[in-house]
């Protein structure tokens, strides 16, 4: 219920279309009065395996509201990787980081964004890291953390 009741508070959620696959996706934005006063970041957060965007529920209000002594707030994409939660499948073999990040590298694009930051773990960061190597003049890298088991 809590998850239900945030998601329904958020600024926006949808979903894009991706070779006929949606891909949801939570769009978070600061105040309209933080906007005309402090610089607005775009990020990108992307969750990891066995996760969700859910992951990122509490944090989202902390990244978007005011913090004495920064001069900017971020406005929020955070959607949920192809096969999680509300995106659908891959409809064919072969979707993997890289392909997920020229996934998401299009709809931060599609969103206006001609420069952001992505920020991952686990799955979230090999996606991200592929985004910093594909799109370098677009995508800036913010801590990533990868944990794989044996």
């Amino acid at each position: 219920m809590k998850v239900k009741n945030f998601c329904n508070g958020c600024s926006l959620q949808c979903q894009v279309s991706y070779n006929n696959a949606g891909i949801h996706f939570i769009h978070a934005k600061p105040s309209k009065e933080l906007m005309k006063n402090k610089k607005v970041l775009p990020l990108l957060l992307l969750h990891g395996w066995p996760g969700s965007f859910i992951e990122f529920t509490k944090i989202i209000p902390l990244l978007t509201r005011e913090t004495e002594g920064y001069d900017f707030v971020f406005e929020l994409v955070v959607p949920s990787l192809p096969g999680y939660r509300f995106s659908d499948p891959a409809r064919k073999p072969g979707l993997g980081p890289a392909e997920m990040g020229l996934i998401f590298d299009r709809l931060m694009k599609r969103l206006g964004y001609d420069k952001y930051y992505v920020q991952g773990g686990d799955w979230g960061s090999l996606i991200g890291s592929n985004m910093a190597t594909l799109f370098p003049d677009r995508c800036s890298l913010i801590q990533l953390l990868s944990v794989f088991y044996s």
